[in-house]
């Protein structure tokens, strides 16, 4: 973690910066690299997620898209971020993303308790945001909020080889057999 004094000196060294870094509170969070398994399963949620949406209407990112909270002063970097109709960026280089329907974030120790935290906290504040997914990236387990009202968010959660994740408001059906087939920690006779 390193103190910025402000969100435009955020701006401006995301702008010319080799890796990504997020940004909240006037601190600035470097991303580093994941573990493996990390990587896995967020390719093959997004996999699954891109082979289901209607490409018409619903897009897939990966890691890449920055999203602005406006409401909280913060930038950051999803695993997984679903946009559905036009994606509204901002004017900043590089863009960030103010309109996600779906958010998901692979747990690591570096940010499990950020992202089930302030990350959360903020992402919750995002009118457009239908449902957040809190992945873990070592068993097969997910925690899946989805919006209920504006202010109400009803929790269910998602254990074991033989459950399916349902993400009603993009109609997709990931079977959590497939998120964590290729990852260290499954054994065959998990399969």
């Amino acid at each position: 973690m390193v103190i910025t004094d402000t969100k435009q000196a955020y701006l401006e060294q995301e702008a010319v910066a080799e890796t990504r870094s997020e940004y909240y509170g006037g601190k600035t969070y470097p991303k580093i690299g994941e573990e493996i398994d990390h990587v896995r399963v967020v390719r093959e949620i997004a996999c699954s997620l891109h082979e289901q949406l209607n490409l018409d209407k619903c897009e897939v990112f990966v890691s890449q898209l920055r999203v602005l909270v406006e409401e909280c002063d913060g930038y950051f970097y999803p695993d997984v971020v679903v946009v559905c109709g036009e994606p509204q960026l901002t004017d900043s280089r590089p863009p960030s993303l103010l309109n996600p329907i779906v958010i998901i974030e692979v747990l690591s120790e570096s940010t499990e308790q950020r992202d089930r935290g302030e990350k959360f906290a903020c992402y919750r504040t995002l009118p457009s945001l239908q449902e957040y997914l809190i992945v873990s990236s070592s068993a097969y387990s997910v925690e899946h909020y989805v919006r209920v009202t504006p202010d109400k968010w009803m929790l269910t959660i998602y254990q074991g080889s033989d459950a399916v994740l349902e993400l009603p408001s993009i109609r997709c059906s990931v079977p959590l057999r497939e998120v964590y087939a290729r990852t260290d920690f499954v054994s065959p006779t998990h399969l």
